[in-house]
């Protein structure tokens, strides 16, 4: 069983990394209206070169897209990948207060 499931996770294109590079994205897309890859970088905490690297690949997946101005934005995929993560971090969120009665 578990090199079924190790399979399951190694053809997950969605690493934990990428989940939060389409998340800052998209946060930073809702509070200042737009997303560079220095903004991406400086929201994670990493370099700027390592942010540039993560989002070249999200590039060539379709999942971000850069306009002519190198500003960033979610591809609908990529919205529907945030969407995602944001409903399931909003399940655990509510089990570990509402069930687990554990403080935020």
């Amino acid at each position: 069983m578990s090199a079924e499931v190790w399979k399951e996770y190694e053809s997950n294109e969605i690493s934990h990394s990428v989940a939060h590079h389409l998340a800052a994205i998209y946060e930073l897309m809702r509070d200042q209206g737009y997303a560079r890859v220095s903004d991406v970088a400086r929201a994670l905490d990493i370099t700027r070169g390592s942010a540039s690297l993560t989002l070249k690949a999200l590039k060539a997946k379709g999942l971000v897209v850069e306009d002519h101005n190198k500003f960033l934005k979610l591809s609908e995929e990529g919205k529907g990948i945030v969407d995602a993560i944001l409903g399931n971090r909003a399940i655990v969120r509510k089990f570990l207060k509402d069930v687990l009665k554990l403080d935020e």
